[in-house]
Formats: structure tokens, sequence, C-alpha cells
């Protein structure tokens, strides 16, 4: 068991934890952690924790049967020691984590993501992560590291070479063909599919934002 703390990225302890089972031939489990380590801190930032859960799922997805992942929390805390928001309110009412884990559970179900070319790239816009699969499709995370930051900010840092990439919104579950997204600001984590379209017509078909 691998605790991955508030201060630590999901995917670089998915990175250790693979190392891990690669060399003592053992299953590896990350229990992903919203608080931090002070019980008087509070994060209820839905933005800041979709961020860390996106990047967690993508985490567990390409990591293989191997490494398992456990992300806390799924339901609010919002009394008490380690406050913190979860996948769902005390209600029950779905949060933007939920939607989230929903639209990446469909991307990710047509294939294997498997590979271990796993990439990350850091600049001062947004963190990136990409993996890829078997028969050559990429998907890249995109996380921004700022409020404003518009797609066009980031895909100078990521030259894409499928003919149609898509672009997903991970928070609505809507895709369009990136050409037509280059204004897209990013109010949550996103998704760049360079696929071919074989594979595009068996994860997603693309709509129009509001559908």
């Amino acid at each position: 068991m691998f605790r991955v703390t508030r201060d630590s990225m999901p995917a670089n302890a998915a990175a250790e934890a693979r190392a891990f089972v690669t060399e003592h031939g053992r299953r590896a489990c990350l229990y992903v952690r919203t608080p931090g380590s002070s019980p008087a801190e509070s994060f209820q930032n839905d933005r800041e924790n979709s961020d860390r859960i996106a990047e967690s799922v993508l985490a567990a997805v390409s990591s293989g049967p191997e490494v398992s992942v456990i992300l806390d929390t799924f339901a609010d805390v919002d009394r008490g020691y380690f406050v913190r928001n979860g996948l769902v309110d005390r209600r029950y009412n779905p949060r933007p984590t939920s939607h989230i884990i929903k639209s990446m559970i469909g991307l990710f179900q047509a294939k294997s993501w498997l590979s271990d070319q796993n990439t990350i790239l850091d600049s001062k816009e947004a963190r990136i992560l990409t993996v890829k699969n078997d028969s050559g499709d990429r998907l890249h995370l995109l996380l921004a590291k700022a409020t404003n930051v518009s797609l066009r900010d980031i895909m100078a840092l990521l030259p894409t070479s499928a003919d149609q990439p898509l672009f997903v919104n991970l928070e609505k579950g809507t895709t369009i063909d990136l050409k037509d997204a280059p204004d897209e600001i990013l109010t949550g984590p996103a998704i760049v599919l360079e696929a071919r379209a074989e594979t595009r017509a068996t994860i997603i078909k693309p709509s129009s934002p509001g559908n």
C-alpha cells in the first residue's frame, strides 16, 4: 500500500508503484488522499480536487492490473477534522469530480491503455500527462494551472499528429474537433485524443457543447 499525500502527484506515485511491481513481482495499491497531513486544513476547492482525481484515474488505467488505486473521499466531510469535498455531497448529489470519472471511464473502456510510454510535461500554463495504447493512439490529459488558460495556450506545447484530434470536456462529457476549440477556456480537467478513425468511433461520438 502506497499512501499518496496531498502534496504528491498521483502519476508520479504510480510510476514508483510500477517500478516496485517490476522489481518485487508483487501487486501495489495507491491510496490517494484528498486531505493534507494537518486536521485543521480544508480541501473544498472542486477545481483542484478535480485535477487530482483525473490524474489518479489516468494513473490507475495506465498502470495495469498490478496497480490498484483507492480514492479518498467518496462523500463530503464538511465538519470536524480533515474537512474535504468528495465525489458527492452529503445529500449524494454528484460533484464535478463524479462527472469527470464518468467521462474518463467512457473514454477508456473501449481500449487498453497499458503502454509504459507515459510522459509528463509541466509548464507554467498546465500539467500534461500522455498515455498511449498498442494501436498507436495517444491521449493527453490537460490540467490547467490558472483560471484563464485557453486550449490555444496549451496546444503550442503539444503538437498533434492525428488528422482530426478530439477535445473532450470531461465535466460536461462533450467532445468536439480540436480545430473548433482553440479559444476554449479550461475550467477543469480536459483531454485531447489523437486516434485513428476506428478508435474514435468505438470510444466516443463527437457532440456539441451543451448536448
